[in-house]
């Protein structure tokens, strides 16, 4: 039996079709075929705490003379056509500019804590109804159950909403790594021959060689800089006055 055979074979037992997908020689997706290879990392451990709930809010009292006066100010001033603003309306678009910008953090904050407190309601009718098997390890929902599978969202109705709340199944993505690589190469679990056959040279610009290459020859090397070399036009930041 040949080495690739040997090997074959125990690719075979981790994922079955991924050596047969590798000698069909049609198009290959490496992060397809590595994510055959993968077992899925594991999940967050089943009696680990469960996240608390998010920290109280209150209305601040700029927050809630934001609220009031955002109907009113929204969309005052809108030219139909390329023109010099009255002061009036530059100070219009000013305040209205003030109070999106009042409102836009706490109410993104307070959507976030939303959605937490559906995810923690979301655990208690994942036990009720017997899907409380696994839970997430990373990203915004860990801790929490994960009730969806594949193909199928775990889903949460609201009273006089046509859609309801969805948790989906997102699969885990894949890293494949060049350190790891070298790791295995610098080991000898891998051969410089196999090394060599899976990476390839990129060639970069180096700033200390190129300096170099120009005091040597200071004429053709600024010739070369200059046809290699593209500038920007000027561009100008606005930013909103604060009051």
């Amino acid at each position: 039996m040949t080495e690739n055979e040997t090997t074959g074979t125990a690719v075979e037992q981790i994922a079955p079709g991924a050596l047969a997908l590798a000698q069909s020689g049609g198009p290959l997706s490496i992060a397809d075929l590595a994510d055959r290879l993968l077992r899925p990392p594991p999940l967050a451990p089943l009696d680990s705490p469960f996240p608390k709930p998010p920290a109280a809010k209150s209305v601040t009292d700029k927050l809630r003379a934001s609220l009031r006066s955002v109907a009113a100010a929204f969309g005052g001033v809108q030219p139909t056509e390329r023109r010099k603003l009255e002061a009036a309306e530059v100070k219009s678009l000013t305040d209205e500019a003030s109070i999106i910008t009042a409102i836009t953090k706490p109410l993104g904050a307070r959507l976030k804590d939303i959605q937490e407190i559906i995810r923690m309601h979301s655990d208690f009718l994942a036990e009720e109804q017997g899907m409380a098997n696994e839970r997430i390890s990373g990203g915004v929902g860990e801790g929490h159950w994960l009730a969806a599978t594949p193909g199928s969202p775990f889903e949460i109705q609201v009273d006089g909403y046509e859609d309801p709340w969805q948790q989906r199944y997102v699969k885990g993505g894949v890293d494949v790594s060049l350190r790891t690589l070298e790791e295995l190469e610098a080991s000898g679990e891998v051969t410089r021959k196999e090394y060599l056959a899976l990476t390839a040279e990129v060639r970069v610009l180096d700033e200390t060689k190129m300096a170099s290459f120009i005091h040597k020859n200071p004429e053709r090397g600024l010739e070369i800089l200059r046809k290699i070399s593209t500038k920007g036009a000027p561009s100008g930041s606005l930013y909103a006055p604060k009051k």
